[in-house]
């Protein structure tokens, strides 16, 4: 069989946002191709709903977007993968190790499959027609993730308009509020300005007065006495003065 990558996938179904919750497990298989629950699977421990996948092949998947995350998971056919979880009862980390496969492979665990029985290669095929029936089948596949992916990524695409739009929408406003401020800082300012050109001309109006009024005093002063002055003079003797 030609081998193409990213064909295979590992039989789990998450949320589409992290933290990445188990919603269901579909045909997940372990190294020998074992079903969960079937007699010699060989992981430990069984994978439930509302588990959280945070590693796939030591890489963490917290904080990554769900087309990275979904990059991760799928692999080649028959390529081992070790997943690692958080169990949401007890918050126990443990790790799995499975083996990616075709999609839509027959489901033999407890839980309903999502595989479809037009989506098996034909037994009655011949291995060269098997093979492109499969090769068919799991590239519808992955044209069905493909168009999931695009449309989740158009949902996130129109969060961030309108995350952009509330930011300048904020912005705006925070531009108003500052305009404004600043018109009123300017009234108050002018104001100011006026007020104390008013008390500087009335100081010079008092000055001028006050001027005034001292050289009016000064003057006064100078007359009375020159006055006293003159009071104070001898009066000359005129008597022994002939004619």
């Amino acid at each position: 069989m030609t081998e193409h990558a990213n064909n295979g996938y590992v039989g789990l179904e998450v949320t589409k946002k992290p933290p990445y919750l188990v919603l269901k497990v579909n045909d997940m298989i372990d190294k020998h191709g074992l079903f969960q629950h079937e007699p010699g699977y060989a992981n430990s421990d069984n994978v439930v709903p509302n588990d959280q996948l945070i590693r796939v092949d030591g890489t963490s998947v917290e904080s990554i977007n769900v087309h990275n995350m979904h990059q991760l998971m799928h692999g080649s056919i028959n390529s081992l993968a070790e997943l690692c979880f958080v169990r949401a009862q007890t918050g126990e980390e443990f790790s799995i190790t499975i083996k990616r496969h075709a999609p839509h492979l027959a489901a033999k665990s407890d839980v309903q499959s999502d595989a479809r029985p037009d989506a098996q290669p034909d037994k009655n095929l011949t291995p060269a027609a098997a093979d492109k029936s499969q090769q068919l089948a799991e590239l519808k596949a992955r044209v069905k993730d493909l168009e999931k992916d695009r449309k989740e990524s158009r949902q996130e695409c129109a969060e961030l308009r309108r995350a952009i739009e509330e930011l300048k929408e904020s912005d705006c406003v925070k531009q108003d509020e500052l305009e404004t401020t600043t018109a009123n800082f300017q009234i108050k300012h002018a104001l100011e300005i006026e007020t104390f050109g008013q008390q500087n001309r009335a100081l010079r109006q008092s000055r001028d007065e006050t001027t005034q009024k001292l050289e009016v005093a000064t003057c006064a002063c100078c007359f009375v006495e020159s006055l006293g002055a003159r009071r104070r003079m001898p009066e000359k003797d005129f008597s022994g003065i002939r004619s």
